[in-house]
Formats: structure tokens, sequence, C-alpha cells
């Protein structure tokens, strides 16, 4: 029964302000996802939405495809996935006749964050 306990203590400091712990919280990650992806060549044209915040090693972020190098496997970091649509800024260089296609639409970003220090490791959009 106190291990139960403990866990449910752990995993609540963790979700909801482990910053008293050194660490950056869930909340905290988000709003640092948010503001990431809005400055990653990316014009904001729908609200984005969290889907899921993780926390995870930079093994576990780099097996699903996102590149961390530089950071040690069992380094903790915040995988914030957000949903909503961004247009990419500058989009493809225009043909050389005709009107230049538009920009493509973005439909998910994600942005690793350092779970100690707050910063930003790597942001990726994908449609």
């Amino acid at each position: 029964m106190r291990y139960a306990i403990f866990l449910w203590l752990a995993l609540l400091l963790v979700l909801t302000g482990c910053e008293v712990l050194g660490f950056v919280g869930q909340t905290q990650a988000q709003a640092l996802a948010f503001q990431k992806c809005n400055e990653f060549r990316l014009k904001q044209i729908q609200d984005p939405q969290v889907l899921t915040t993780e926390w995870l090693t930079v093994a576990q972020v780099e097996a699903r495809g996102l590149s961390l190098a530089g950071h040690a496997p069992n380094e903790l970091v915040w995988l914030v996935t957000l949903r909503g649509q961004w247009q990419l800024e500058g989009g493809p260089p225009p043909p050389e006749q005709g009107p230049a296609p538009p920009a493509p639409i973005l439909h998910r970003c994600m942005a690793v964050v350092g779970a100690r220090t707050g910063e930003s490791l790597s942001v990726r959009a994908e449609p």
C-alpha cells in the first residue's frame, strides 16, 4: 500500500509541477512546445491542441525517429506533440514560369524539451 501511494505521489509531481525537484513540469513543457512550434519557420493557421506529453529518455525519442545528437541516451526529456495547422514560411522556390506553389500545410508539430533545463532540443513538423 505504501509503495502504491509513493508511486502515485511521484507521478503527480512529475506531471503537475516537478519544478521543485529541479525538473521542468508538464505544463511548462507544453508552453515551451507551443512557443517553439510557432518559431520554427511555421505560420500558425489554426490554434494547436496538445495531443500527447510524454516524459522519455533521449534513446526512446531517437527510437521514434527524432535525432538528438550530442545528448546522453539516458537524459530525460519531454516529447510534446501538438495538433493544429501551420504553413511553412518561405515554402518551395517558384518554378521558372508561373506562380509559386503554395507552401505545404502541416498538421502535427513535435517538440523535445530538456526535462532539467527547459531547453528546446528538437522541433519537427509533419503533414
